[in-house]
């Protein structure tokens, strides 16, 4: 009788361990809500601290049934070009397009390909500094 204590103890013990760390599967139904206010929503109902850029704006609609919190936020900032990240605690929502180094390599190369058939105007050699901040597509031009 006493090792069927023991045996029920740990397992009890164990099912509750594993539902603690568990992540809560939620749902959410968003139709043209301004994204601040999703957000806001969204983490309070679920007891998560977080910040949000102001550069962050638009609006989303998203119909999610039982999935986790971290889920549901992505796809949130998917439809406004934002992303998040978990630091020390708090959700830090940023928008997508505050990083450089994508949108200026992006930039270079289409300068450079612009310049290359503007090549003759005087004019374009000066876009060449624009070209070598995003890459090496301006970099006959300058």
């Amino acid at each position: 009788m006493q090792r069927f204590i023991k045996v029920f103890l740990t397992l009890t013990l164990i099912a509750c361990s594993m539902a603690m760390f568990a992540q809560e599967k939620i749902s959410v139904n968003y139709r043209n809500q301004e994204v601040r206010s999703a957000i806001k929503q969204l983490c309070s109902q679920n007891g998560k601290d977080y910040t949000i850029e102001t550069s962050v704006m638009g609006t989303v609609t998203c119909q999610v049934t039982d999935k986790d919190f971290e889920t549901i936020l992505g796809i949130i900032c998917d439809q406004v070009n934002a992303t998040y990240k978990y630091e020390n605690g708090i959700y830090k929502i940023t928008s997508a397009r505050s990083g450089y180094g994508t949108g200026m390599g992006t930039m270079g190369t289409g300068m450079g390909t612009m310049g290359t058939g503007m090549g003759t105007m005087g004019t374009m050699g000066t876009m060449g500094t624009m070209g070598t901040m995003g890459g090496t597509g301006m970099g006959t031009m300058g």
